[in-house]
């Protein structure tokens, strides 16, 4: 959202499913992500940043390819306009009276 509220865009993060950790929760980000305007176009975002995690081996080209895959799957969503883009998250707004989170003190040492 942009500070006036209006939709700049979504935006697709490809990751690893989250797992629990004594922390909270942890995944694996997989650099490549999609990026979807307004107007419901959309654009790869860091693919030199997938290619390169390639050329230095923390990604195989397989989970490469993987990852593309998965990609492709959130665009044919994106295409057909179905879940979550067609569900109002636009126009949604979080309730002004909500105090803001307060993380307990010991929060780095559980």
């Amino acid at each position: 959202m942009a500070r006036d509220g209006q939709l700049v865009g979504w935006y697709v993060n490809l990751e690893e499913p989250w797992r629990e950790s004594p922390f909270g929760f942890d995944t694996t980000d997989h650099l490549l992500d999609v990026w979807i305007d307004p107007d419901r176009s959309w654009r790869w975002k860091d693919e030199d940043e997938l290619a390169e995690a390639v050329e230095i081996g923390l990604f195989t080209p397989a989970k490469a390819d993987a990852i593309r895959a998965e990609g492709e799957r959130a665009i044919e969503r994106i295409q057909a306009w179905s879940t979550p883009f067609d569900e109002g998250w636009e126009t949604w707004r979080p309730n002004p009276d909500w105090p803001l989170p307060q993380l307990p003190n010991d929060w780095d040492r559980r």
